[in-house]
């Protein structure tokens, strides 16, 4: 899926796209499917490429939190990362923001943000907001669940304001239950 942009005779365009990946070794690694023991901590990162050429207005990105987890508090932060060029492998020279107000953008287990909500002064409780060319990002950490489980997280960057392109991507958490019994 993805934003029609037209096309001129003769001139091939690019259309936005997202990226879900997830950590469960504190950034080290980057994958869409990644195993954690039970009550482990799951960095979540939205990548969003913007691959057009133009700014893309009115931009939201938004997911929820998979049944059984818990959103760590004060870890929703938007990032620009010009230099990155593969999320699994994210280059390091992101320009993060302050962290998003959880209040304004997290409602029921449910994100809705802009993707430069808390960056250079910007708005930490904006749910929309311009999505410039190149990469951008959105990420928060959750504690999964203590109970064996597969969680399938899917998230959609809603690249308009008009409710048309929406690129979306989905993984999954594998929980395993490693306690014990004596």
């Amino acid at each position: 899926m993805g934003v029609c942009v037209p096309a001129f005779a003769g001139t091939a365009h690019a259309a936005p796209s997202s990226t879900l990946l997830f950590s469960a070794d504190g950034g080290a690694t980057w994958s869409s499917n990644v195993s954690t023991a039970s009550g482990g901590t799951v960095l979540v990162r939205i990548w969003s490429h913007n691959d057009t050429g133009a700014t893309i207005r009115n931009a939201s990105v938004t997911t929820s939190l998979p049944s059984g987890t818990t959103l760590i508090p004060h870890s929703t932060q938007d990032c620009l990362s010009p230099s990155t060029t593969d999320p699994a492998r994210p280059s390091g020279s992101d320009t993060c923001g302050e962290p998003v107000n959880d209040a304004a953008v997290w409602s029921g287990g449910s994100l809705i943000t802009g993707p430069t909500a808390g960056i250079q002064g910007r708005s930490t409780t904006a749910t929309s907001g311009d999505l410039t060319t190149g990469w951008s990002s959105v990420g928060f950490s959750m504690t999964a669940p203590y109970v064996d489980s597969t969680i399938t997280i899917t998230e959609t960057a809603g690249l308009d304001g008009s409710g048309t392109g929406h690129p979306s991507s989905s993984g999954t958490i594998t929980v395993s239950d490693r306690r014990v019994s004596l």
